[in-house]
């Protein structure tokens, strides 16, 4: 039985495609400068964590991807 060939990246709804720079729930750069220093300091921290830990699973991802097609050899 033949694979049915693959879509193309235009064929394919915005959400299924693939993008690791998703911004979610950004805080709005008006309100960004009226918090208080700490609290701004705070979700830079939080914003930076999440990006390291994104980053980190897309770096592991990446590795088992390598790995399968090593087998396949």
């Amino acid at each position: 039985m033949a694979k049915p060939p693959l879509p193309k990246p235009g064929e394919l709804p915005q959400s299924l495609i693939f993008n690791p720079h998703i911004i979610w729930d950004p805080v709005p750069w008006p309100w960004f400068d009226k918090l208080d220093e700490s609290v701004a300091r705070e979700l830079t921290k939080i914003r930076l964590e999440h990006q390291k830990e994104v980053l980190g699973l897309q770096a592991k991802a990446l590795d088992k991807a390598i790995n399968a097609i090593n087998k396949v050899r």
